[in-house]
């Protein structure tokens, strides 16, 4: 057995068991193949590849990030990257990536909640700093004054000593 695989643009035009038939079409240097009547195409297929058959079993429709995936069984014998055990393969790294992007989705909308919640948090600590600042110069705070005092004194001493060498 021999398995293909076609690209689907629109989910649902076939189906895991569906016998389909695909057409042949050559480019200048390559062959290319489309299930019938325009569900799905498949890649280039160098001379040496070419499918004889045409027609197919469905076997599996894989949904990825990137759209769908026909796999065909073709009753025909088997080339190099084209056997069961590599689409058994490609469909099992498939599936791990569908957990990453998954698991990163997920992780995204868990950061975007915390930067959510942290920006609240600091609105609300902004609120009570300005109503904190209000309240000091609305009193006429003298606990800032000598600090200030004593900073421009040292400042000026500092710039003294500074001429004066």
């Amino acid at each position: 057995m021999r398995y293909a695989e076609f690209k689907m643009e629109r989910e649902n035009l076939v189906h895991t068991g569906d016998l389909v038939k695909f057409t042949e079409s050559q480019l200048p240097m390559s062959y290319y193949y489309t299930i019938t009547p325009a569900v799905a195409m498949s890649r280039n297929y160098e001379p040496y590849e070419r499918i004889s058959s045409r027609e197919g079993e469905v076997v599996d429709v894989r949904t990825t990030p990137r759209g769908f995936y026909v796999i065909l069984k073709l009753d025909e014998d088997p080339i190099e990257g084209e056997t069961e055990e590599d689409f058994r393969r490609m469909l099992k790294s498939d599936r791990t990536e569908e957990e990453a992007v998954r698991e990163a989705e997920k992780e995204a909308a868990e950061e975007a909640a915390e930067e959510a919640q942290k920006e609240a948090a600091e609105e609300a600590a902004g609120e009570a700093g300005k109503e904190a600042a209000e309240k000091a110069v609305k009193e006429g705070s003298q606990e800032d004054r000598p600090d200030t005092e004593q900073e421009e004194k040292t400042g000026q001493q500092k710039a003294d000593r500074e001429a004066g060498t």
